[in-house]
């Protein structure tokens, strides 16, 4: 005892530093805990004064969307987060916070979930400062990649049901009257259905650019690198495979379109289209148009000199390519009226030669100018596949691939004509007869040649100037 007891003393010494250890790491923890949660009060993104003693559940709900105060936020919730991940159940022995614990908890569990609310509100309207803020606190908080590709994929099933709702000659969609105090109704009309489609495809793929926008001018605070670099190193636009995807969805709704019956519910909305498609193309180029405002218009001036989010050419080809069915039963439909025309038109002629054939069916025209045909009669149906020839121009002239096709299309009438005409004519030669109805002939290949001419035969000198856009050039390098 004797040899020990200066040594008493010692242990007593040593045993109130660890003690007054413990005790300052605790006061540590509560400072900063009362020290984040006061942070994140003033911030908005908990419900109570300053010195309110509570913490609401809710209270993610009520939070501040200011873009400072949202990152903020986001660390004040990363230090409280490690803080009840190291102390264990040392801060619930404080009679001053442990009541506010469990409530904290659930605070800080819907921390995440309020900054992507934040995000997907921000993209909706637009607002690149909040969209901004809402990825940095993601990223701060540890799931940015994971939260963004969540986002991706929710508008890509949202798009994938918009598409398959489009198509859907059963869904019924909302007309809302004129008339305020008209009651909205139901109807299945198919462009009605078609155009609440392209609003919301549109509406999406907006995001996915606003979202590519921020995500490129956006810097991690740590790196200095631009968050953009976080999904698969930078290399592929997010933008970019989301366009892709749509397209693809677009194009395998109108391919079973395309390959259901005549008389079924798909096909006769095929047949709707088609017999309309200038203004079935021009829905999705509208769309095209529409999204390459939204690149110009959240283009930064300061980086004017990088490239835009996706080219407008890029945007044309994808929308262009989805509606490739529907365009290949127009062109179809097209042909089947050529040859509707031409075996009418031969009908007529191959009638008995005691009557004219062509009395009831032949109006005089004046020929195109240059035309070396004589002003004289040209029978109807010749001149209504005249109109469809130049009908099919006007409709392809956008777009150099259609051209060819219809181009393919006339090839095919015109030999044809020739073929039947060249048997008339042997005919008529052979029996040595001289009618009207030959004369007829004449005038009327004169005038499709001549017309023909007239619409194809510039774009034939122009050819090169047209190879420049951006179908010649794709089409060029196929």
């Amino acid at each position: 005892d004797a040899v020990a007891a200066p040594f008493h003393p010692m242990a007593r010494a040593v045993a109130r530093a660890r003690s007054m250890h413990q005790c300052a790491l605790i006061l540590r923890k509560v400072h900063r805990f009362r020290f984040c949660t006061r942070r994140l009060r003033l911030s908005g993104f908990l419900s109570g004064g300053a010195g309110s003693s509570a913490v609401t559940a809710d209270a993610a709900v009520t939070a501040s969307t200011d873009e400072n105060e949202l990152m903020a936020a986001a660390e004040q919730v990363v230090e409280l987060e490690a803080l009840l991940a190291t102390s264990g159940n040392l801060l619930e022995r404080v009679d001053a916070i442990k009541t506010e614990l469990p409530a904290m908890r659930r605070a800080l569990e819907s921390a995440r979930p309020r900054a992507l609310k934040v995000l997907r509100d921000s993209l909706v309207m637009k607002d690149k400062a909040s969209a901004s803020a809402a990825l940095h606190a993601l990223d701060t908080l540890g799931v940015l990649e994971d939260r963004v590709s969540g986002e991706i994929a929710r508008l890509i099933s949202a798009a994938q049901t918009a598409i398959a709702e489009g198509f859907d000659p059963n869904k019924s969609v909302r007309v809302h009257p004129k008339n305020a105090t008209d009651k909205p109704t139901m109807t299945r009309d198919g462009w009605l259905r078609i155009e609440s489609m392209i609003r919301s495809l549109s509406s999406y793929c907006t995001q996915v650019i606003v979202l590519q926008s921020v995500l490129e001018n956006a810097v991690d605070s740590s790196t200095h690198r631009p968050l953009i670099e976080k999904f698969n190193g930078g290399g592929r636009s997010i933008a970019l495979a989301f366009f892709q995807n749509v397209s693809a969805l677009l194009q395998d709704s109108m391919e079973t379109m395309a390959r259901a019956r005549r008389r079924s519910a798909l096909g006769e909305l095929l047949h709707l289209f088609v017999l309309d498609f200038p203004r079935f193309k021009h829905l999705f180029i509208k769309i095209a148009r529409d999204l390459d405002d939204v690149v110009s218009t959240i283009a930064v001036p300061l980086y004017a000199f990088a490239n835009p989010v996706i080219e407008y050419s890029a945007l044309e080809a994808f929308l262009i390519d989805a509606t490739a069915p529907v365009q290949s039963a127009y062109i179809a439909l097209s042909m089947e009226r050529m040859a509707d025309l031409i075996n009418a038109y031969f009908a007529t002629l191959s009638k008995s030669a005691g009557n004219d054939p062509l009395r009831h069916s032949a109006q005089t025209v004046a020929l195109p100018s240059g035309s070396t045909a004589q002003r004289g009669v040209v029978d109807v149906d010749i001149l209504k596949l005249v109109a469809q020839i130049g009908s099919d121009f006007l409709n392809s002239q956008d777009d150099v691939r259609m051209v060819l096709k219809t181009g393919t299309n006339v090839s095919v009438a015109l030999k044809t004509v020739c073929l039947r005409s060249s048997d008339i004519l042997k005919q008529s030669a052979a029996s040595q007869t001289n009618n009207a109805a030959i004369v007829s002939l004449i005038n009327s290949l004169g005038s499709l040649s001549s017309t023909t001419v007239a619409i194809y035969g510039a774009l034939c000198e122009d050819g090169d100037e047209k190879e420049s856009s951006h179908f010649g050039q794709q089409d060029s390098a196929n």
